[in-house]
Protein backbone atom coordinates (compact mmCIF):
# COMPACT_ATOMS: atom_id res chain seq x y z
CA UNK A 1 0.00 0.00 0.00
CA UNK A 2 1.44 3.34 -1.10
CA UNK A 3 0.53 6.88 -0.05
CA UNK A 4 0.06 9.65 -2.60
CA UNK A 5 -0.37 13.35 -1.89
CA UNK A 6 -1.71 15.21 -4.93
CA UNK A 7 -2.11 18.98 -5.01
CA UNK A 8 -1.28 22.18 -6.87
CA UNK A 9 -0.42 23.78 -3.51
CA UNK A 10 3.29 23.33 -2.76
CA UNK A 11 2.86 24.42 0.87
CA UNK A 12 0.22 21.76 1.47
CA UNK A 13 2.44 19.09 -0.10
CA UNK A 14 5.47 20.09 1.99
CA UNK A 15 3.45 20.20 5.22
CA UNK A 16 1.60 16.91 4.64
CA UNK A 17 4.79 15.11 3.62
CA UNK A 18 6.60 16.40 6.72
CA UNK A 19 3.79 15.11 8.97
CA UNK A 20 3.88 11.68 7.32
CA UNK A 21 7.69 11.40 7.38
CA UNK A 22 7.73 12.42 11.06
CA UNK A 23 5.47 9.40 11.62
CA UNK A 24 7.69 7.12 9.49
CA UNK A 25 5.24 6.91 6.56
CA UNK A 26 6.69 7.26 3.08
CA UNK A 27 4.54 9.21 0.64
CA UNK A 28 4.91 10.26 -2.96
CA UNK A 29 4.00 13.89 -3.57
CA UNK A 30 2.63 14.93 -6.93
CA UNK A 31 2.45 18.62 -7.75
CA UNK A 32 0.00 18.61 -10.64
CA UNK A 33 1.17 22.02 -11.80
CA UNK A 34 4.48 20.29 -12.72
CA UNK A 35 3.50 16.70 -13.46
CA UNK A 36 0.83 15.53 -15.95
CA UNK A 37 -2.19 13.73 -14.55
CA UNK A 38 -1.90 10.96 -17.14
CA UNK A 39 1.21 9.52 -15.47
CA UNK A 40 -0.74 8.93 -12.26
CA UNK A 41 -2.85 6.04 -13.59
CA UNK A 42 0.32 4.02 -14.26
CA UNK A 43 1.48 4.41 -10.63
CA UNK A 44 -1.70 3.60 -8.69
CA UNK A 45 -2.49 0.13 -7.36
CA UNK A 46 -5.48 -1.37 -5.60
CA UNK A 47 -5.76 -0.19 -1.99
CA UNK A 48 -3.36 2.76 -2.31
CA UNK A 49 -4.18 5.84 -0.23
CA UNK A 50 -4.64 8.89 -2.44
CA UNK A 51 -5.16 12.34 -0.92
CA UNK A 52 -6.40 14.86 -3.48
CA UNK A 53 -6.11 18.50 -2.44
CA UNK A 54 -7.09 20.09 -5.75
CA UNK A 55 -9.88 22.63 -6.24
CA UNK A 56 -9.58 23.10 -10.01
CA UNK A 57 -12.68 21.31 -11.32
CA UNK A 58 -11.17 20.24 -14.67
CA UNK A 59 -7.96 18.87 -13.16
CA UNK A 60 -9.89 17.12 -10.37
CA UNK A 61 -12.09 15.42 -12.99
CA UNK A 62 -8.96 14.16 -14.80
CA UNK A 63 -7.62 12.81 -11.49
CA UNK A 64 -10.93 11.05 -10.86
CA UNK A 65 -10.80 9.51 -14.34
CA UNK A 66 -7.27 8.23 -13.61
CA UNK A 67 -8.16 6.93 -10.13
CA UNK A 68 -11.34 5.19 -11.28
CA UNK A 69 -9.29 2.66 -13.24
CA UNK A 70 -7.94 1.34 -9.92
CA UNK A 71 -9.59 0.75 -6.54
CA UNK A 72 -7.95 3.26 -4.23
CA UNK A 73 -8.76 4.76 -0.86
CA UNK A 74 -9.39 8.36 -1.89
CA UNK A 75 -9.69 11.43 0.33
CA UNK A 76 -10.64 14.85 -1.01
CA UNK A 77 -9.25 17.79 0.95
CA UNK A 78 -10.87 20.96 -0.43
CA UNK A 79 -9.48 24.37 0.51
CA UNK A 80 -12.84 26.12 0.69
CA UNK A 81 -14.38 26.86 4.10
CA UNK A 82 -17.20 25.13 5.96
CA UNK A 83 -16.28 21.51 5.24
CA UNK A 84 -17.24 18.88 7.81
CA UNK A 85 -15.24 15.63 7.80
CA UNK A 86 -17.28 12.89 6.12
CA UNK A 87 -15.64 9.55 6.94
CA UNK A 88 -18.49 7.12 6.48
CA UNK A 89 -18.09 5.94 2.88
CA UNK A 90 -15.13 6.18 0.55
CA UNK A 91 -14.15 8.56 -0.94
CA UNK A 92 -13.88 10.67 2.21
CA UNK A 93 -14.03 14.45 2.44
CA UNK A 94 -11.80 16.18 4.99
CA UNK A 95 -11.17 19.93 5.44
CA UNK A 96 -7.68 21.00 4.41
CA UNK A 97 -7.26 22.98 7.62
CA UNK A 98 -6.81 19.86 9.75
CA UNK A 99 -4.24 19.63 12.53
CA UNK A 100 -1.34 17.16 12.52
CA UNK A 101 -2.86 14.71 14.98
CA UNK A 102 -6.21 14.54 13.15
CA UNK A 103 -4.41 14.14 9.82
CA UNK A 104 -2.47 11.13 11.14
CA UNK A 105 -5.62 9.65 12.65
CA UNK A 106 -7.28 9.86 9.22
CA UNK A 107 -4.27 8.15 7.59
CA UNK A 108 -4.40 5.29 10.14
CA UNK A 109 -8.17 4.95 9.70
CA UNK A 110 -7.73 4.78 5.93
CA UNK A 111 -5.17 1.99 6.25
CA UNK A 112 -7.60 -0.04 8.33
CA UNK A 113 -10.72 0.71 6.25
CA UNK A 114 -11.78 -2.32 4.22
CA UNK A 115 -12.54 -1.86 0.54
CA UNK A 116 -16.24 -2.50 0.15
CA UNK A 117 -18.74 -2.02 -2.68
CA UNK A 118 -19.81 1.58 -3.11
CA UNK A 119 -23.56 1.78 -3.52
CA UNK A 120 -25.38 4.77 -4.89
CA UNK A 121 -28.51 5.49 -6.84
CA UNK A 122 -28.13 6.84 -10.36
CA UNK A 123 -30.60 9.57 -9.49
CA UNK A 124 -28.18 10.98 -6.88
CA UNK A 125 -25.63 11.70 -9.59
CA UNK A 126 -28.39 13.03 -11.86
CA UNK A 127 -29.50 15.48 -9.15
CA UNK A 128 -26.03 16.92 -8.69
CA UNK A 129 -25.38 16.88 -12.44
CA UNK A 130 -28.58 18.84 -13.03
CA UNK A 131 -27.31 21.60 -10.70
CA UNK A 132 -23.79 21.59 -12.20
CA UNK A 133 -24.78 21.21 -15.86
CA UNK A 134 -28.45 22.14 -16.26
CA UNK A 135 -28.11 22.32 -20.06
CA UNK A 136 -27.78 18.52 -20.42
CA UNK A 137 -30.90 16.97 -22.05
CA UNK A 138 -31.02 14.15 -19.47
CA UNK A 139 -30.87 16.73 -16.67
CA UNK A 140 -33.70 18.77 -18.20
CA UNK A 141 -35.92 15.68 -18.41
CA UNK A 142 -35.03 14.71 -14.85
CA UNK A 143 -35.83 18.18 -13.48
CA UNK A 144 -39.19 18.26 -15.29
CA UNK A 145 -40.29 15.18 -13.35
CA UNK A 146 -39.49 16.72 -9.94
CA UNK A 147 -40.70 19.74 -8.04
CA UNK A 148 -38.15 22.46 -7.28
CA UNK A 149 -38.62 21.88 -3.55
CA UNK A 150 -38.05 18.12 -3.84
CA UNK A 151 -34.95 18.64 -5.97
CA UNK A 152 -33.55 21.19 -3.53
CA UNK A 153 -34.22 18.94 -0.52
CA UNK A 154 -32.43 16.02 -2.16
CA UNK A 155 -29.47 18.22 -3.08
CA UNK A 156 -29.18 19.44 0.53
CA UNK A 157 -29.32 15.85 1.81
CA UNK A 158 -26.51 14.78 -0.54
CA UNK A 159 -24.34 17.76 0.40
CA UNK A 160 -24.89 17.07 4.10
CA UNK A 161 -23.96 13.40 3.67
CA UNK A 162 -20.62 14.45 2.19
CA UNK A 163 -19.89 17.18 4.74
CA UNK A 164 -20.47 19.97 2.23
CA UNK A 165 -23.80 21.40 3.37
CA UNK A 166 -22.30 24.78 4.36
CA UNK A 167 -20.16 25.13 1.23
CA UNK A 168 -20.99 27.13 -1.88
CA UNK A 169 -21.09 26.06 -5.55
CA UNK A 170 -17.61 24.53 -5.19
CA UNK A 171 -19.12 22.04 -2.73
CA UNK A 172 -21.83 21.15 -5.25
CA UNK A 173 -19.18 20.47 -7.91
CA UNK A 174 -17.11 18.36 -5.50
CA UNK A 175 -20.18 16.35 -4.46
CA UNK A 176 -20.95 15.73 -8.14
CA UNK A 177 -17.36 14.51 -8.68
CA UNK A 178 -17.57 12.15 -5.68
CA UNK A 179 -20.80 10.64 -6.99
CA UNK A 180 -19.30 10.38 -10.48
CA UNK A 181 -16.36 8.42 -9.04
CA UNK A 182 -18.70 6.10 -7.15
CA UNK A 183 -20.72 5.53 -10.30
CA UNK A 184 -17.59 4.60 -12.26
CA UNK A 185 -16.59 2.05 -9.60
CA UNK A 186 -20.13 0.71 -9.36
CA UNK A 187 -20.35 0.23 -13.14
CA UNK A 188 -17.02 -1.63 -13.13
CA UNK A 189 -18.17 -3.82 -10.27
CA UNK A 190 -21.35 -4.77 -12.13
CA UNK A 191 -19.58 -5.44 -15.45
CA UNK A 192 -19.06 -9.12 -16.40
CA UNK A 193 -15.24 -8.74 -16.37
CA UNK A 194 -15.18 -7.41 -12.79
CA UNK A 195 -14.57 -10.50 -10.73
CA UNK A 196 -12.76 -8.73 -7.91
CA UNK A 197 -13.39 -5.03 -7.63
CA UNK A 198 -14.63 -2.65 -4.99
Amino acid sequence: MKHYLISDDSYFLLGAQAILSNNYIAAETINISRQPVRSLSRSLCRGDIVIIAVDDVCIRRKLIEAASSVSCRIVFMPAFCHVTAALRELPWVVPRQVDDQDFMQIIHQLSATPLFPWRMKDEHLMIMESFCRPELPAGILFIKNMTTRNLSQRKRALLKKHGLSESNCHGTLLCRDILFLRKKYQDKQQSPQAAYFI
